[in-house]
């Protein structure tokens, strides 16, 4: 009988596991990189943060850093600028920052099918 018992719980476990809804894409210690290096070769990106929450460490040939500064919600976004007046691409995530972590919540692209995730 122990081991019906045994074997239910385990089983509720694994599926709560498996199913349980996360509301973020991805979780990262530390620092984020934003590589749109693949991309382009030209160094026409430019980004954009609303708030502080998260501190550009290194910039190098279109390969962003960045770590945390304060916790709270932040938008990163990125834009391709060809054109002086409008940019041809736009591409936006969702974060937050909390206890040293970066939380990646949505993504979004303008102009593009796909954009690089973060790592």
């Amino acid at each position: 009988m122990r081991y019906y018992i045994i074997f239910g719980l385990t089983l509720i476990a694994v599926l709560l596991i498996t199913f349980y809804p996360k509301d973020y894409l991805m979780r990262f210690e530390n620092q984020i990189t934003v590589d749109y290096s693949k991309l382009t070769e030209d160094d026409l990106w430019t980004y954009e943060i609303d708030n502080d929450n998260l501190l550009l460490k290194e910039n190098l040939n279109n390969k962003w850093v960045f770590i945390p500064n304060k916790n709270g919600k932040t938008i990163l976004t990125f834009y391709y600028n060809r054109d002086d007046d409008k940019y041809t691409y736009k591409i936006t995530y969702e974060l937050v920052v909390k206890n040293n972590k970066i939380i990646w919540k949505n993504g979004e692209a303008l102009g593009l099918l796909d954009y690089p995730n973060l790592y």
